[in-house]
């Protein structure tokens, strides 16, 4: 029987790349772990985001001051929609301020629609 000799380079790189490959692959699903997180995260705080802007102009809009029996703002859904829409607008990079004065322009005819109901 004939016996066949391994390199002494090939014997000690194949503990090395299993070494690397076994550091290499909890690495990367480390990385996806933290990345979804990361993600996650950002969008709680793009909600938090968008529902504290609603809020706050929906609370100026049902002020006591602002509000009679017959002026009555639009639903809460309204300014959390208009909202989202323009912070969607300002990541993509193309919120302008034409898109934003038809964006008021279509809140105000849902005020104007909450008023004659």
């Amino acid at each position: 029987m004939q016996t066949v000799e391994v390199p002494a380079l090939y014997l000690a790189l194949v503990p090395a790349v299993s070494a690397l490959a076994g550091a290499a692959i909890p690495a990367f699903f480390s990385f996806l772990a933290m990345r979804s997180q990361q993600q996650s995260e950002e969008r709680r705080l793009r909600a938090r985001l968008v529902l504290r802007a609603a809020l706050h102009d929906y609370d100026k809009a049902i002020h006591p001051e602002a509000l009679d029996m017959l002026n009555r703002p639009p639903p809460l859904s309204a300014y959390i929609l208009h909202h989202e829409t323009i912070l969607q607008l300002a990541e993509k990079g193309s919120l302008t301020a034409t898109k934003v004065a038809e964006l008021e322009k279509q809140l105000g005819e849902l005020k104007q629609f909450s008023r004659k109901r």
